[in-house]
């Protein structure tokens, strides 16, 4: 699959001279509601915020696009269109696509009843939601 990488011009030839990409930390991503797409009381809330910040400090990600065309990507990630796009050819396996959705869902909705129930799979769901 071809996808897209929008960087500024500094970093798009940057990451063509090292052959390198830059990481995104997960505490400086532009979507305050990242991770957080669960509807969930006040003290679960925090237990959540709390496992997003170990997140951080141990993982980060890139995020790409399968469209190099789509003007507010152009316009948020590419230095207000004075950017570059980048294309990669990436292996499906290394992949995984973002779910948009206009609400979050309940812990019941993703078959568990606590949050301290969540495995890896439900954590990981959280890592691919993202709100529209």
């Amino acid at each position: 699959m071809r996808l897209y990488y929008f960087t500024t011009e500094q970093f798009g030839l940057e990451a063509i001279r090292d052959n390198r990409l830059k990481i995104a930390r997960i505490g400086e991503l532009n979507d305050p509601f990242e991770f957080l797409g669960l509807n969930l009381n006040r003290n679960n809330r925090k237990k959540l915020r709390d496992w997003k910040k170990q997140m951080a400090d141990n993982f980060g990600l890139i995020c790409m696009s399968e469209d190099w065309r789509h003007p507010l990507l152009w316009g948020h990630y590419a230095d207000k269109h004075r950017g570059l796009c980048l294309g990669f050819d990436v292996a499906d396996e290394l992949y995984k696509k973002v779910e948009y959705r206009a609400n979050r869902r309940s812990l019941k909705e993703i078959g568990h009843q606590d949050l301290d129930d969540l495995d890896e799979v439900a954590m990981k769901g959280l890592l691919y939601t993202k709100f529209e």
